[in-house]
């Protein structure tokens, strides 16, 4: 989904991935924002919204999503969204193109 600001300028998107579509605690969510738009509410009403929106639709407890080490922006989202950092991990980054050392984040229906 790409967020658009007042001007209909895409700045940044965010999704969701179910590799089972919903049938098993797979979810998760990822999200990118350009850093002139940062500090702005736009991703955590993004994330907050999309975040509503799988629950209601997919039979899920969880949902989960990651933020790289250095990315303070980020992790501060996730949490204000609910999500619980539950520790580290390697994951590849699409957006650097590398294996980053990452915060797991995990929010459970309530």
């Amino acid at each position: 989904m790409a967020i658009e600001n007042e001007h209909c300028k895409f700045i940044g998107w965010i999704g969701f991935n179910a590799p089972s579509q919903g049938m098993k605690q797979d979810m998760g969510l990822g999200y990118a924002l350009h850093p002139d738009h940062w500090g702005n509410g736009y991703m955590s009403d993004a994330v907050d919204a999309l975040t509503h929106y799988l629950f209601q639709r997919y039979p899920i407890e969880k949902i989960t999503a990651y933020a790289n080490l250095d990315n303070i922006g980020s992790q501060r989202v996730l949490e204000k969204c609910g999500f619980q950092n539950v520790g580290e991990e390697d994951q590849k980054s699409p957006a650097r193109g590398t294996i980053d050392r990452v915060d797991r984040f995990e929010r459970y229906r309530t």
